[in-house]
Order: structure tokens, then C-alpha cells, then sequence
């Protein structure tokens, strides 16, 4: 008696659901097993390819574009991951003006892995979660911003201010953001000089914040109204140059921020923040408490990137643990050598 192909007797349904979990180019490799899988993939509602090579990447662009179009209904989740060359950067537009078109799209991820990539980023009504890694984005003129976007990351990308400002506004939902703004690019009309970077965040429903400021973008963050905010992790990138103004230009930018969040109850720090303070040079006195009180604050997590703490920079760390009178835990954890250490303060 010869073999039973159970797979192929199930229900169509199951076996687009069995699809669902494989890479998208694997899932089209199914249609060669027979008559009854040949355009099964063409229903599945989530697409994910990674094409990491350089070569993977330059040879599957133009047949991963006729796979998009080959979808019957709408796509719900694409995730992409890719190297694209000079040579073919406008297929990443092609692809997302497909998914525009068959509409429908709930998530969309998309990391050009260390090479911007310049878009311009349709008003996807339907988009719940955007993640953008490496991206030089743009908005349209006539960007209705996303109605239904709770989750908004942000990781290394270049945009002009007044876009990423656009991108807030325009999505009333937001429950979580993360940013980290790798260039502020400037607008067509700014005067001579003029790098705007302020960003402003007016979200009723914001959860939770994660902000990287940088010496190099100029980055400047500013909560007018996030009633429901609980969480922030605030970071400095590393400063390679170091120069003057820059610490103290994001030393400022960060001791503005504290009164804005000074009623969430998780905070998350890395080191680099305490270093950019204002009072963590050695020759600057250290106050006893922060100007602004977390009364609310039950969890604070310093993330240490150096090999040692010196006396100021621990003369900084318990002026804000002074600034927390009902802290419950703080956690410091060294991520170059030393184990994570927990530290209980009731």
C-alpha cells in the first residue's frame, strides 16, 4: 500500500496557515509539489524575506517585486530585510506602492542594513505597528497620517524634522514609540544654518518611550501630553568626537526632558546620559537631588558601557537615586564584562 499525503488532504485554509510560517520564498517553492499546492502561497496574508548577501540581494529584487504582485488579497504583515545597491534602491519604493495598492497592511518592517535607502512612505490607513532601520524617509505633500498606528520604531534613519513630527501628529493611537534619529535632515525652505530637531509629543495613549540622544543629530525631545506614559528608555549614543558643546547641548536636552517624565514608574538609562549631565564634570559640584522629583518612579535600570564608575560619575548616580524616594528596584547592568547585578532599594 503506498504512502498517504495527509498534508495534501487538509483543508486549503490549514495549508495556507502552514505556509504562513515559512520564509516567503520558501513558501513559493511549494507550488512545485503539485497540482493542488501550485498557487496556494498566493493567498497567504504575511510576507517575510531576508536577502542579506549582497549577491542574494541584487538577484531577487526584480522576481521578489512580480511575487508581491502575484498575491491575491491584501498583505497584512511584510517584514524585509535587505542589501540593496545603488543600482536597484528603487525597487524598496516599488514594493511598498505594491503593498499600497492591494491594501489592508497591519505591520511593516523593513532594515536596509547599514545602507539608507531613500522611500517615500505611503499613508497605509490600516497600519497598526511601522519599523524602520536604516531608511531615508519622506512624506508625501498629501500625508493623511495612520488612523489605526499603536507602534512606532524608528532605529537609524534620516528625516527632516518637520516629517517626523508629521508621522506623530498624524497618529493619534500611538501607544509606543521609539526613536533614534541617525540625521535630522533639513527642510528645502530652512534659512542658512538652520538644523530644526525638536520633536514634540502629544500622545494620549503613549505607554511607552525610547529616545536616543546623540551628539550628532542635535536630537531635542519635548512631552507636551502623555496622560497614560509608564515607561521610558532614555539613551545618549556613544560620542566618538566629544566635543564641549555637544555634552552640554545634550546634557541640556536631557535635564529638560526629566520634569516631562517625571511621573512614569519604569525608567531605563544607560550611562552615557549621566555622563552629559551638566554637574558630572570633576570640577563641577554635584547637587544633592535632580531639580525634579520622580515621586512616581518604582523601577529604574542604568545600562553601564564602561569598564569602571570613578567617584563623580557615582556622586551623579546617587543624586538621582535621591531624586526617587519611592524607588523599589534599581537594576545596573554592565554590558561589557560584569555579570548583571541587582541592587534593592525598599
Amino acid at each position: 500500500m503506498g504512502e498517504v499525503d495527509r498534508i495534501s488532504d487538509l483543508p486549503e485554509e490549514i495549508k495556507v496557515t502552514i505556509l504562513s510560517y515559512l520564509p516567503t520564498t520558501d513558501a513559493v517553492r511549494t507550488s512545485v509539489i503539485s497540482r493542488s499546492w501550485r498557487h496556494l502561497w498566493t493567498f497567504l496574508t504575511s510576507l517575510h524575506a531576508h536577502l542579506d548577501s549582497y549577491r542574494q540581494s541584487i538577484g531577487s529584487t526584480e522576481s521578489f517585486g512580480r511575487i508581491l504582485s502575484s498575491f491575491r488579497g491584501p498583505i497584512r504583515h511584510f517584514s524585509l530585510r535587505c542589501f540593496l545597491h545603488d543600482s536597484n534602491q528603487s525597487c524598496l519604493q516599488h514594493f511598498l506602492e505594491i503593498i499600497f495598492r492591494k491594501c489592508g497592511l497591519w505591520a511593516l518592517s523593513v532594515n536596509c542594513m547599514h545602507l539608507p535607502v531613500s522611500v517615500q512612505l505611503p499613508s497605509f490607513r490600516s497600519l497598526r505597528d511601522l519599523h524602520f532601520e536604516w531608511i531615508d524617509i519622506s512624506l508625501p505633500s498629501d500625508f493623511g497620517g495612520f488612523e489605526q498606528l499603536t507602534s512606532l520604531k524608528l532605529h537609524s534613519v534620516w528625516i527632516s524634522q518637520r516629517d517626523v513630527q508629521l508621522l506623530i501628529d498624524g497618529s493619534k493611537k500611538l501607544m509606543s514609540i521609539e526613536l533614534s534619529i541617525e540625521h535630522f535632515k533639513s527642510p528645502e525652505d530652512a534659512a542658512p544654518g538652520e538644523r530644526p530637531s525638536l520633536v514634540c509629543l502629544n500622545c494620549p495613549l503613549l505607554n511607552s518611550l525610547r529616545f536616543d540622544f546623540t551628539e550628532k543629530n542635535e536630537a531635542q525631545l519635548r512631552i507636551i501630553s502623555a496622560p497614560c506614559l509608564e515607561s521610558a528608555h532614555i539613551t545618549a549614543g556613544t560620542m566618538v568626537s566629544r566635543t564641549v558643546e555637544g555634552l552640554i547641548r545634550v546634557g541640556a536636552a536631557t535635564l529638560n526632558l526629566m520634569p516631562d517624565i517625571a511621573h512614569i514608574s519604569h525608567l531605563s538609562l544607560n550611562s552615557e546620559v549621566l555622563e552629559c549631565l551638566p554637574f558630572s564634570d570633576v570640577e563641577a559640584p554635584v547637587p544633592h537631588t535632580l531639580p525634579v522629583h520622580f515621586r512616581q518612579l518604582r523601577c529604574l535600570k542604568l545600562i553601564d558601557q564602561t569598564c569602571y564608575m570613578d567617584e563623580t560619575m557615582f556622586r551623579v548616580l546617587c543624586c538621582f537615586l535621591r531624586s526617587m524616594p519611592f524607588l523599589e528596584n534599581f537594576e545596573l547592568q554592565r554590558e561589557m564584562a560584569d555579570p548583571l547585578m541587582n541592587t534593592r532599594r525598599r
